[in-house]
């Protein structure tokens, strides 16, 4: 960080370790207690400690640290329009997004506030928190959120489309999905898969919430939207929501048929598709799909690829919304 040889510090590095700042731990230099360190950092300015924290995230980021590493470094100590803070945090969210949606809201949440009004990554970031606060059981906070910032940041298609992901998650209440669903649907342009998959989505999540009348009379509109745009995804969703719906009415002959046709796609995948399927929806990466199964991050991409083709999906978010409406069958 300081540009200097080590040579350079071995006087006052000797100096601070008789005088019982630092010592030697193992191969490494470190203060004799936390205490000791924190009472250093407080002696410093604010302005110079915040340029440090940042200085060391570079350093940290440039010897190899992961995002998540120096995430907290850089939320304290970056500034607006820092680009590297701003794609770290969002890479960080990202990574944190399964384990621990919380803190990966905030994060992406502290990225949004550094990145400018036309930053390539508002959007995305924007749809990031939204979904993580959503996951985080933080539903007051996340409509609120998505009420004033989805349509600042978003055209109507990709606000839509961030919608369809909250009413998939069924970690949500199935009335926010509901809600959801619904203001994506009151978009006039919406594309025929897209107000598809909403409607399919919106008679499933009534037959959730109990509240079968509104799901009958939603069952229409989205079987012919279905009809028109011949959308696999749909057809899943819309199959297992009458299925269910046949089921509660006691006509389970229909009600097997139903979920037995919703379950088509996932039949005509081979048992690496479906392998690298499930673990891409519990959230690991490639690279980590490929540590799990043995294979090549190129042979995960491949069966990825396939994947989304047979089930019509064409994100990580849309294959993990399905995957749970299958696990729920």
């Amino acid at each position: 960080m300081l540009d200097e040889p080590p040579s350079a510090l071995l006087a006052p590095v000797d100096e601070l370790i008789h005088a019982g700042v630092l010592v030697e731990d193992e191969e490494r230099l470190a203060f004799r207690h936390d205490i000791t360190r924190d009472a250093v950092r407080a002696s410093l300015p604010v302005s110079a400690r915040s340029a440090l924290d940042r200085q060391a995230a570079d350093v940290l980021l440039a010897a190899g640290a992961t995002p998540v590493e120096v995430a907290t470094q850089l939320a304290s100590s970056a500034e607006s329009g820092d680009e590297v803070a701003i794609t770290t945090l969002f890479k960080a969210a990202e990574a944190l997004a399964t384990s621990d949606p919380g803190a990966a809201a905030d994060l992406s949440r502290r990225a949004l506030e550094l990145a400018p009004r036309r930053h390539p990554l508002r959007g995305p970031l924007v749809a990031q928190t939204v979904l993580l606060l959503h996951a985080a059981g933080r539903a007051e906070e996340a409509k609120a959120f998505a009420d004033t910032s989805l349509r600042e940041a978003l055209p109507s298609e990709q606000e839509a489309e961030v919608r369809l992901s909250i009413a998939g998650m069924f970690a949500v209440p199935p009335d926010v999905r509901v809600d959801a669903g619904r203001q994506a649907l009151a978009f006039p342009d919406l594309a025929p898969v897209l107000r598809a998959r909403h409607l399919a989505c919106l008679v499933h999540n009534l037959h959730v919430a109990g509240r079968p009348q509104e799901a009958r009379a939603n069952l229409v509109a989205a079987q012919a939207a279905l009809s028109s745009s011949g959308d696999a995804s749909t057809a899943f969703i819309l199959n297992l929501a009458e299925g269910g719906m046949e089921y509660v009415d006691g006509r389970f002959r229909r009600a097997l048929e139903l979920t037995e046709a919703a379950d088509t796609a996932w039949a005509a995948m081979t048992d690496s598709e479906l392998a690298v399927a499930r673990l891409v929806a519990q959230g690991l990466t490639n690279r980590e799909v490929a540590e799990q199964l043995f294979v090549s991050p190129h042979t995960v991409s491949s069966h990825l690829r396939h994947v989304f083709a047979k089930l019509d999906v064409n994100s990580r978010v849309e294959l993990t919304r399905l995957a749970a409406d299958h696990d729920r069958q």
